[in-house]
């Protein structure tokens, strides 16, 4: 069973909300909660509610790339073909990047190619997955993909 866990980007401010922040998402607000902790007690908690037009919330999705990397919703990553002898390099090339969303057809997580070319089913087993960046952070990296 995979960790439940969020991150959020706030797109007004251009940057990530507490990472020990809990989130609690309704229609058109997102309530964000920072415990404070001291000597190893929660002394307080810190709480804000802001515009759901104004957070992204990505979900991991319970996979680690090749450098122990939590992969979440909206992360771009390359993919390496564990069954061929292509290198980093030439699948970058061969294959471009990929944003990783929710896909409702296979009810899992799966690449959005950027370059057209779609893996199977069985790519959370067969390539090697490494983030190079997020939608957020790094909108070059979908322009340069496309």
């Amino acid at each position: 069973m995979r960790e439940i866990k969020f991150r959020a980007w706030d797109k007004s401010k251009s940057e990530w909300l507490g990472a020990d922040a809990w989130f609690v998402r309704s229609h058109d607000s997102v309530l964000v909660v920072w415990p404070e902790v001291a000597k190893g007690m929660q002394v307080s908690v810190h709480m804000e509610t802001l515009d759901s037009s104004r957070v992204a919330l990505m979900e991991y999705t319970g996979r680690k790339d090749e450098n122990g990397v939590d992969v979440y919703d909206g992360d771009i990553i390359t993919l390496i073909d564990l069954a061929s002898d292509y290198t980093e390099k030439v699948s970058r090339e061969k294959f471009g990047a990929f944003v990783v969303e929710w896909s409702e057809h296979l009810s899992g997580w799966y690449p959005k190619s950027l370059n057209g070319y779609e893996p199977d089913e069985t790519w959370w087993d067969t390539w090697e997955i490494k983030v190079i960046g997020n939608i957020y952070e790094n909108p070059e990296l979908l322009e340069a993909a496309s």
